[in-house]
């Protein structure tokens, strides 16, 4: 029973994460320490709470953008079924629309950069409008379209 116990013990031991940083004076001295603090970034997304897929163009703004040296804040636009926006009405009519951003011809597709933000930058330089996809019948649509917000590195 001893040497299981031993054994389990060596084991754990050899995978257990353990980082000792230390200097050593000898007599008389002094011995300077490193001081460290992270100050996470902050930052607050402002989506529109309502689109129009009437060609209408947006922009995604910030009212906070204070981030860390090389930090960047991406908006992208997902949750679209086959790259769409279903639309549909009380009744059941249904009609497609798709999401598009200055400087593309084609329309967007699932987790595609529709914003991005630095430091300090509180209004996308990209824009973004959507469109209904073909013929469209009468009747007041509704849909969904998610927008995913990411803190990355640049």
């Amino acid at each position: 029973m001893k040497k299981i116990i031993s054994i389990i013990s060596a084991i754990c031991l050899l995978i257990a994460p353990y980082n000792v940083y230390a200097q050593e004076i000898y007599g008389d001295g002094s011995v300077d320490a490193t001081v460290t603090y992270h100050v996470p970034g902050e930052y607050v997304i402002l989506i529109p709470e309502t689109l129009s897929a009437d060609g209408t163009h947006y922009k995604i703004t910030a009212s906070v953008m204070e981030l860390c040296d090389n930090e960047i804040v991406t908006v992208q636009a997902c949750g679209m079924e086959n790259d769409a926006i279903t639309l549909s009405t009380a009744n059941g009519r249904t009609a497609s629309a798709k999401m598009y951003v200055a400087n593309t011809v084609d329309a967007i597709t699932n987790y595609y950069p529709i914003a991005s933000f630095a430091d300090g930058q509180l209004e996308s330089m990209e824009d973004f409008w959507i469109l209904t996809d073909g013929e469209v019948r009468p009747g007041d649509y509704t849909g969904t379209v998610t927008f995913n917000v990411q803190l990355g590195t640049m």
